[in-house]
């Protein structure tokens, strides 16, 4: 099979030598770190944020309150009043342009390995959509069932709200220095 104009034949796409394979695979590892970088940043901006509207809610439901149930039925609550609909929709709309700008990235490492052009399709961007909002939902729905955890916790305890408050921080500090 003759290479068209531009491209490389079937049989030169799948040879690479040693030397060539190093290359690649170094250079799919700096994009994997880098990628893990901005990845973390964006994460941790998120939870920052997150943490804060969270602690908003805790302060605003549970000051006043006293006694471990009446406190105990102002989690549910508490946890009830996060719209974590619209949760999802900050995570997915902040993830989205991440997740665009490594697979239009990859995509376009991925077709000049192949010797052919990458272009996003409308395919492509509803799998890029899609992903972002499992991202959101998946990283909500693990923040939620910590969090009621951990409160219900810290009222089986007996704990004050501040000392509440600190659960919810630590729970966010603790996800923030994950890596």
């Amino acid at each position: 099979m003759k290479a068209i104009s531009g491209q490389m034949s079937e049989r030169q796409k799948l040879q690479m030598n040693e030397e060539q394979k190093r290359a690649y695979w170094a250079e799919h590892e700096k994009s994997m770190t880098s990628d893990e970088r901005m990845f973390m940043v964006l994460v941790r901006r998120l939870l920052k944020d997150q943490e804060q509207r969270i602690q908003d809610a805790v302060a605003s439901e549970l000051t006043g309150i006293a006694g471990n149930k009446a406190i105990a039925k102002h989690i549910t609550k508490i946890l009830n009043e996060v719209n974590w609909d619209i949760e999802n929709t900050v995570f997915s709309k902040v993830s989205l342009p991440v997740f665009s700008d490594i697979v239009t990235r990859r995509g376009a490492r991925a077709a000049r390995l192949v010797g052919t052009a990458f272009t996003l399709t409308d395919r492509t961007i509803r799998y890029i959509e899609r992903k972002a909002f499992k991202f959101a939902e998946r990283v909500n729905a693990t923040t939620r069932k910590s969090l009621r955890e951990a409160l219900s916790e810290g009222v089986r305890a007996g704990e004050s709200v501040p000392q509440l408050s600190k659960r919810v921080q630590e729970l966010f500090k603790q996800y923030r220095d994950w890596e």
